[in-house]
């Protein structure tokens, strides 16, 4: 329990007679309101919290801050609180913009938890989900860690499910406040775009920064590449910040890098020779693939170790790169660094392999953008001794643009095309299927088959005992959105089925 005053102070401008009245919770949420709560009224796309009024009202709210839009301005905002003042006394303030305001809010309720905590925000296109899996696998095997991400939130081997890659501001203290009490001691967490823009990671202290790599994505919501990569970079623009871990093989590094601060520990990588890293930070070396993983050298200030991974895929050396320098960043010799991240086990949905005798075999991949896809199928390309099918569809109500470079680049890498359907939302599937076909100069190989489950049906039936089959696009998803029905779908399942019905 905290005052209001406490809360709001250097927010908002509190009447003397409000300032003592205790707050007993904190929630965006008008469903989550009870006796004690703070309301915090946020605009949103579709709706604003304020229209919820007389429910948090009647569940118990003690105070309702608003944020102020088009539709809610203060007049309006002025009569609803008249209103509420004169039928339960519940002061409703308004602000401006909550954007910031709501995880100060939220952290101040919560005792500021990520203070408490070696906190890791790891940004990028690609690869943020892999690095949190990593981190928080390697850290738990010396002490309590946890991840908050795409495949979920907790302790590696007790994730709950995630609604979101980064949780909302309020959440998102809560989540951090509960893995503080429950002796957590680092945090490694996916910080989206759309987290920077709307504000989620505000009232957080990070520690240590990462940034992957930037490639075309999301630019439905951001609108440019510009808008797109000032999002990310935003993130080692945050106060507090210790080190920074940079990719410097991306071009957009170079950027990122000028954002910090001159006390920030910067600690840049790369796997391909980039200068800058060779005579300051962490470089693989002598990277080869092998039948049962990867192996490569890394050296670090005139240390070289050699390390074996059973990860799949050569971006995962980036990956591993990255959180080694996390690692080191936190206090870890290069030598303890690969031992921990050796013992890592693959990510789910992420170069997931999946075999059965006599069958061709099968990798599931989460990549649903242009240089996820390259990669992925660059990757299988060099484990696949017959022919490399990919099996792929894109998002609906999402970036449209990025569709024919995708069917583009699995025209020009694979060897067979199956393509089939996403998460089409409210958009014809057809449609999505026409657009990726635009990118695709050799038809000839190509088959569109929308029912998901079907198309890896045919790709499994079709092909090879020695083909390699890449499923893309939906990962770890167990679920499918097509139009506002979210129903069960898991890409591993279907293909495991597959194998079972090919032994009946």
């Amino acid at each position: 329990m905290i005052s209001l005053e406490s809360l709001l102070s250097g927010i908002v401008t509190l009447p003397q007679e409000m300032a003592q009245l205790t707050v007993t919770s904190v929630t965006q949420d008008s469903r989550e309101v009870k006796p004690g709560s703070l309301f915090i009224a946020r605009a949103g796309l579709r709706s604003h919290g304020l229209d919820y009024l007389d429910t948090v009202v009647s569940q118990g709210a003690i105070a309702i801050v608003v944020e102020i839009d088009e539709r809610w301005d203060a007049e309006r905002i002025e009569d609803a609180a008249s209103q509420s003042m004169t039928a339960s006394a519940i002061p409703v303030l308004a602000l401006e913009d909550l954007t910031q305001a709501a995880g100060v809010i939220a952290a101040r309720f919560y005792d500021d938890p990520s203070a408490k905590l070696d906190l890791v925000g790891i940004t990028g296109t690609n690869g943020k989900t892999s690095c949190a899996w990593m981190l928080a696998h390697a850290l738990n095997l010396q002490s309590h860690a946890c991840m908050i991400g795409t495949i979920g939130n907790g302790t590696p081997g007790e994730l709950s499910t995630a609604t979101h890659t980064t949780p909302d501001a309020v959440t998102l203290q809560g989540l951090l406040a509960e893995m503080h009490v429950s002796r957590c001691v680092s945090v490694a967490m996916e910080v989206s775009s759309h987290a920077m823009t709307q504000g989620r990671v505000a009232g957080a202290v990070f520690d240590i920064a990462v940034f992957a790599n930037l490639s075309r994505d999301h630019l439905d919501y951001h609108g440019s590449m510009e808008a797109y990569g000032d999002a990310k970079a935003q993130l080692f623009r945050m106060s507090g910040l210790k080190a920074a871990v940079i990719n410097f093989d991306d071009d957009y590094a170079e950027t990122i890098s000028s954002c910090l601060d001159d006390d920030v520990k910067l600690v840049p990588v790369s796997s391909r020779g980039e200068k800058h890293a060779f005579e300051s930070g962490l470089v693989a070396e002598k990277i080869e693939t092998t039948a049962t993983g990867l192996a490569f050298d890394l050296r670090y200030m005139g240390d070289v170790e050699s390390m074996h991974t059973g990860l799949f895929g050569r971006f995962n050396v980036d990956n591993l790169l990255l959180s080694a320098g996390v690692l080191i960043s936190l206090g870890h010799s290069l030598k303890q660094a690969i031992l921990l991240l050796s013992q890592v086990p693959p990510v789910p949905g992420r170069m997931q392999l999946l075999t059965k005798q006599g069958a061709a075999t099968v990798v599931v991949d989460y990549a649903h953008t242009p240089d996820a896809l390259e990669k992925a199928l660059s990757a299988c390309r060099e484990h696949a001794q017959g022919e490399l099918w990919c099996l792929f569809g894109c998002g609906g109500d999402r970036d449209q643009g990025k569709r024919a470079e995708m069917g583009r680049i699995a025209d020009t890498l694979a060897d067979r095309l199956i393509i089939t359907s996403d998460n089409p939302r409210s958009e014809e599937p057809q449609l999505i299927a026409d657009q990726i076909l635009e990118g695709v100069a050799d038809q000839a190989k190509t088959q569109i088959e929308l029912d998901r489950a079907q198309a890896i049906t045919l790709a499994l039936q079709k092909a090879a005992a020695d083909d390699l089959v890449l499923i893309a696009g939906k990962g770890h998803e167990e679920y499918q959105i097509i139009g506002d029905q979210r129903i069960h779908f898991s890409d591993v399942e279907v293909a495991r089925r597959c194998f079972r019905e090919m032994s009946a």
